[in-house]
């Protein structure tokens, strides 16, 4: 099971900001309570020009009746949307080009200059 999805793009009530809709899988195993909502805050609070911006999110449980072993049974169900700014050009990835990303990664230090000052 996919645990992100995306569903769309959308707009942000306030300011009319376009944003990305991702939303986790239902019942996606995610932190708890309290845990979870200080991560997302944190989350939100990082900014950086490379990362895209966590700029919302939606934690909603809801009851439901299921068939389980043959029974009926109510069960509380949990859906996580998070909010992103919308990228109008779509995934990075789509435009990087050159070696394959394990290939980036490799490092072999002995293949390194040394430089030093002149004094």
């Amino acid at each position: 099971m996919e645990e992100l999805r995306l569903i769309k793009q959308g707009v942000l009530p306030e300011g009319g900001r376009m944003i990305a809709v991702k939303r986790l899988a239902e019942n996606a195993p995610v932190p708890s309570g309290m845990t979870f909502a200080t991560e997302v805050t944190n989350l939100m609070a990082l900014k950086h020009q490379n990362i895209v911006e966590l700029v919302h999110y939606c934690h909603e449980a809801q009851k439901k009746v299921i068939q389980h072993n043959g029974r009926y049974v109510i069960v509380e169900m949990t859906e996580i949307c998070l909010c992103y700014e919308y990228l109008p050009k779509g995934s990075l990835d789509k435009y990087l080009d050159g070696l394959p990303f394990p290939a980036c990664m490799k490092h072999d230090p002995s293949k390194e200059k040394s430089v030093s000052k002149k004094k």
